[in-house]
Formats: C-alpha cells, sequence, structure tokens
C-alpha cells in the first residue's frame, strides 16, 4: 500500500510544478475577481517590442588619391665568390662551399672549362628563368686561379 502512496504523491508533485511555472501562451490569463476591481495595468510581455534602429553607413566622398604602384625591384649587392667550374651541357655552374651558382655569362666568363678553379663577381638574379640547377649569377667578371 506504500508504494502505492508514494506513486501518487509523485505524479501530484509533477503537476504542481507544471502549473508553478509561468508560460509564454500568447493568451491573457483570466482576470482574477481582486484584478477586476483594480484600474488596468499594461504588462512587459503585452507592450510591443522596440526594436534596435539599423547602422548607417557612410563613404567617404569623392575618389581617393592613389598613384601607380612601384615595380619591386631586388636590389642585391654584388658578390665576389671562389670555386670550381662545373659544366653540364648548356649549364656552367660554380661550386663553392655553400653554394651552388648557375653562371650567367658575360662575354669574358664563356672561356671558363669543366673543372676550373675561378673567382667571379656577379650579382644574384633570383628572378632569372633558367633549367638549370643552382641560385642564378649574373655575372660581371670570371677571373682563373
Amino acid at each position: 500500500m506504500g508504494m502505492r502512496h508514494l506513486g501518487l504523491l509523485l505524479a501530484v508533485s509533477a503537476l504542481a510544478a507544471c502549473a508553478a511555472q509561468p508560460t509564454d501562451s500568447a493568451e491573457p490569463a483570466a482576470p482574477s475577481s481582486s484584478a477586476a476591481s483594480s484600474p488596468a495595468v499594461s504588462s512587459p510581455a503585452a507592450s510591443p517590442r522596440s526594436v534596435a534602429p539599423e547602422p548607417t553607413i557612410s563613404l567617404p566622398s569623392g575618389v581617393p588619391k592613389t598613384k601607380r604602384p612601384d615595380h619591386p625591384t631586388d636590389d642585391f649587392p654584388a658578390v665576389t665568390v671562389e670555386g670550381l667550374i662545373k659544366v653540364d651541357g648548356t649549364c656552367v655552374s660554380l661550386v663553392t662551399g655553400s653554394v651552388t651558382w648557375t653562371l650567367l655569362l658575360a662575354p669574358d666568363a664563356a672561356k671558363l672549362r669543366d673543372g676550373q678553379k675561378v673567382k667571379v663577381v656577379g650579382v644574384p638574379n633570383p628572378n632569372a628563368f633558367t633549367a638549370c640547377t643552382g641560385s642564378p649569377l649574373t655575372v660581371s667578371t670570371a677571373t682563373p686561379l
């Protein structure tokens, strides 16, 4: 008999808890007799909601002053390097202890031979297109050692 009373007690408690929670329904609650004698007061839920105004975007008048972009430049200083010449087909490279340079040859560098030790003065040219391996170096002078 005790379990039946416990189940009934839980059911009544659950119904009471549901009834005590406010509802968000649009129907107004029926006025009680004491509410009928008091003056009508509008509730905040019944009043229309205020909407924030849309933000305005303002653009500057006129066209901004512009200039042509400067072309990028690679102002590399000249380098002086010593190493061994390696010829592979049409590619002439200067092999040093740290870098292999692909030599973009000047007329006086045309005399360079495979295995020759040389001192080269030139300017790095990373924008040069070449099928050779190594960092492109535009040769100013090449002196056999």
